[in-house]
């Protein structure tokens, strides 16, 4: 529970009451934490967070509240330690109220995957961007990923005075002329359309135009990504404009809930960015230590599309490493150290890809052996085939090490693609790697 003051006599939120209430309950979600409310007091006034619909109810995780010290059934209404609550059932353990027995572990949730993904692989958006508003940009359309802070609403400081606040997106595109505006969203916490708003202004003033007694804004295309499904998760965001002389104007777009993908749909249209978070509907199965073999069937499913495409030369080999590390995060973020966990983590984890650097570490092994059969015909055959292992050999070891494998890693490429030996491996990486053995 979060309470401040606002000096001014005003109990209304600012801009920088949103952006730290989001801040905080993205960070008491990580370290498992309980966020129930923010309130805002004034002189004569409060406003309540979650009575206004601000943030979402919190969520209990699926086993309850486990071996907790104390645990209270906050009714609604009814005050506990002088805090008045809306009723929900808290763990108490050291003075703090908490979901379960345990902190989760400190791994990136969807919304920090998502923005990693933006920010490094932007072309992989181009068929999302395709699927939700109907376009046909080819793969190698020029892409801007444009800067998601601006600076439009105010906020209250501690003194009283006021000062511009930024707001922060997930994800802003410009292909040509059009601009769009993504949000990963895990559920509906009330306050997305109004953020929505909030963004789309920002993102409208960089690219408005005026004359004296006139502006155009042009409103940028959004959509809303729902990684979970809830029965209160809407099909559209809906923002109206309501005018003085009585008009009223919808600013809508249809909501994207990924739930109602298939896999098949997903690797068919190219929704890479959609994979990681396609294991969120095993959620429930996962934490509970159920049944996971839809889920491990559907994990290995996409392993077998993205190596597939990824050999066919339409994934990169950063896009299809990144992509199978996002999906273990995601895993990790859900499994949480339970024994499902190894299970699914291993179904990516284990995938052994030929990168472009692998490529060029058995075309070098070809190449040496190339060299060495001519030379052999001079210095005899046998001699020059050596001499050409040796040097594709030492390329296996120094490219290794140029992209950070570990010994047991090097070692492992050296008996797979050059057939050693564990003995004859060992000796070489001795004779050729910066590291021991």
């Amino acid at each position: 529970m979060v309470v401040n003051n606002h000096p001014s006599g005003c109990s209304q939120p600012e801009g920088q009451d949103l952006r730290v209430t989001e801040r905080m309950k993205e960070a008491s979600d990580l370290m498992g934490i309980l966020f129930c409310d923010h309130i805002i007091i004034s002189r004569d006034s409060y406003f309540s967070f979650q009575s206004n619909g601000k943030i979402g109810k919190p969520e209990l995780p699926p086993d309850g509240l486990g071996d907790a010290q104390a645990a209270v059934f906050w009714l609604p209404g009814q005050e506990i330690e002088g805090i008045m609550n809306t009723g929900y059932i808290l763990s108490k353990v050291g003075g703090i109220y908490r979901k379960g027995k345990s902190m989760q572990k400190k791994t990136p949730d969807y919304d920090n995957v998502f923005k990693t993904m933006k920010s490094k692989h932007k072309r992989m958006f181009i068929p999302v961007i395709n699927d939700i508003f109907g376009k046909h940009y080819p793969l190698d359309a020029e892409v801007d990923v444009l800067t998601s802070e601006g600076y439009l609403t105010e906020g209250e400081m501690s003194d009283g005075s006021r000062e511009i606040e930024g707001q922060i997106s997930d994800f802003l595109m410009k292909i040509g002329s059009e601009v769009y505006l993504l949000e990963c969203q895990s559920y509906d916490d009330g306050s997305m359309a109004i953020r929505i708003a909030e963004y789309a202004f920002i993102v409208a003033r960089q690219f408005a135009t005026w004359d004296i007694g006139h502006a155009v804004i042009p409103m940028p295309r959004f959509s809303v990504i729902y990684v979970k499904r809830t029965d209160k998760t809407p099909k559209t965001t809906t923002i109206t404009f309501t005018f003085p002389d009585g008009q009223s104007v919808d600013y809508k777009s249809a909501n994207v809930i990924l739930e109602e993908f298939t896999r098949e749909y997903i690797v068919e249209k190219r929704l890479f960015p959609y994979i990681p978070f396609y294991i969120a509907r095993y959620e429930k199965a996962i934490t509970s230590e159920g049944n996971i073999e839809a889920a491990v069937e559907d994990l290995e499913y996409f392993r077998n599309g993205m190596v597939r495409l990824h050999r066919d030369g339409e994934l990169l080999d950063s896009e299809i490493i990144d992509l199978m590390g996002f999906v273990n995060t995601i895993i990790t973020h859900i499994t949480n150290g339970n024994k499902n966990e190894e299970r699914l983590v291993n179904i990516m984890g284990g995938t052994v890809i030929e990168t472009e650097s692998e490529k060029l570490i058995r075309q070098g092994i070809q190449q040496g052996i190339q060299q060495g059969m001519q030379q052999g015909i001079q210095q005899g055959m046998q001699q020059g085939i050596q001499q050409g292992m040796q040097q594709g050999i030492q390329m296996i070891i120094e490219m290794g090490q140029d992209i950070g494998l570990d010994d047991a890693a090097i070692l492992k490429r050296l008996q797979d693609k050059a057939g050693l030996s564990r003995e004859q491996a060992v000796s070489y990486l001795e004779k050729y790697g910066k590291q021991t053995a």
